[in-house]
């Protein structure tokens, strides 16, 4: 037993010195535009103004304080990149129409992917003085892990890899035509890998057992790449 405890102990010191490697994440973005309204185009986002109505998906559960957060995240950025357009949070917009009246709202989102005419309606006439409504909805997200160890030269190196991608579908309405003038969907697969070197098999184990040999990726890291990409595309709109 005491033999077991030195051996443990020399390598959870070894665990500690250990040359890690971070190739940090990278982001493989693609873009699709299903539908454009030949009358709408960045000028009339800054003319008339843009509310952020907020996210939501069948695939994925959203609490809602993640709701608030990446509705929030996406104002940020839009607010940053869009300087001169007219942007209205989704906070704003719950405390015009009411918390119960959003939450029916976007419930409704959920189950039928558009907004309902009658939802349109009630927006407009709490916010008169805007014009577009921009929804988003998460049609998929995928998240895996893989790890392999080499062996050369007297070193053993692990490399984990884990990828978390999401499919994101951007909808912006015109809310005095009650109709849908945007559509598109950004793709975005983050990638990050991770090495490690020990000189023992057992360190390996030893290693994985106390990291987990798991890379996170936070969604909201994907996310803020994704409403960039948005953001990027909506400023190149022309009618």
């Amino acid at each position: 037993m005491n033999y077991f405890k030195k051996v443990l102990f020399a390598h959870l010191i070894i665990m500690i010195s250990l040359l890690l490697c971070s190739c940090g994440t990278k982001h493989f973005i693609s873009n699709n535009v299903i539908y454009k309204d030949d009358n709408f185009s960045y000028n009339q986002l800054v003319n008339n103004g843009v509310v952020i109505g907020g996210i939501a998906s069948q695939k994925i559960i959203i609490t809602n304080n993640e709701r608030s957060q990446y509705s929030s995240l996406l104002s940020t950025i839009l607010i940053e990149q869009l300087n001169e357009a007219h942007i209205i949070n989704t906070s704003q917009l719950m405390d015009k129409i009411g918390k119960e009246s959003y939450f029916s709202i976007m419930k409704k989102f959920v189950v039928e992917q558009m907004l309902m005419n009658e939802d349109m309606q009630v927006i407009r006439e709490s916010m008169p003085d805007i014009a577009y409504i921009v929804l988003v909805y998460v049609e998929d997200e995928n998240i895996s892990n893989e790890s392999y160890t080499d062996y050369d030269e007297g070193k053993y190196e692990t490399f984990y890899q884990t990828t978390r991608s999401l499919d994101v579908e951007f909808q912006i309405y015109d809310l005095l035509k009650e109709q849908l003038v945007w559509n598109s969907i950004i793709y975005n697969e983050a990638v990050e890998t991770q090495s490690r070197t020990d000189d023992s098999f057992l360190g390996v184990v030893v290693g994985d057992a106390i990291s987990g040999g798991i890379i996170t990726i936070d969604r909201e890291d994907v996310l803020e790449e994704i409403y960039e990409k948005f953001a990027e595309d909506l400023a190149k709109i022309e009618n």
